[in-house]
């Protein structure tokens, strides 16, 4: 997984690169000068990557089935929460 993500993460910098390149991107200068979108991004890469290291654990604890029974649960939950949060309505269209 770690040998993937390194693999990935450079083929995404060759791509970003040439975008800079021929595009004139300025999205790192607009990345780092607005600190809500900083903060707002490092803290969802740090949670991404806390429920990787959780759904791990459960394979390693657990099986596969356990593990789609949990990640289908918070799904689940996570939708609800959602719509109470946010108000939104559910309909049978």
């Amino acid at each position: 997984m770690f040998y993937s993500n390194i693999v990935i993460l450079i083929g995404n910098l060759l791509i970003y690169a040439y975008s800079v390149a021929v595009n004139n991107d300025k999205t790192i200068e607009t990345f780092f000068v607005d600190q809500t979108l900083l903060r707002d991004t490092l803290s969802m890469s740090l949670l991404g990557a806390v429920g990787q290291i959780f759904v791990f654990l459960t394979i390693s604890l657990f099986d596969n089935y356990k593990l789609s029974i949990v990640t289908t649960s918070r799904k689940c939950l996570s939708v609800l929460v959602s719509a109470f949060m946010f108000d939104h309505k559910f309909t049978t269209v």
